[in-house]
């Protein structure tokens, strides 16, 4: 999976399920340029790897 992919992801699931914090965070991977959305992932490895997953299963479940 490549960023931009992850990135859809990743934002999807702190903007649906986040505290408002995250959901901001979220929001600003929706804006975000590439050296930015990598700058995120890097500072917040932990929120990157849960709402990824989150982001996944939220889309898997909308899709359906």
């Amino acid at each position: 999976m490549d960023l931009e992919e992850e990135k859809y992801f990743v934002s999807l699931g702190m903007r649906r399920i986040g505290g408002s914090f995250v959901k901001a965070l979220g929001e600003a991977l929706v804006h975000a340029h590439p050296s930015n959305v990598q700058k995120i992932k890097n500072t917040w490895p932990e929120y990157w790897k849960e709402f990824l997953a989150w982001g996944q299963k939220i889309d898997k479940n909308d899709g359906a």
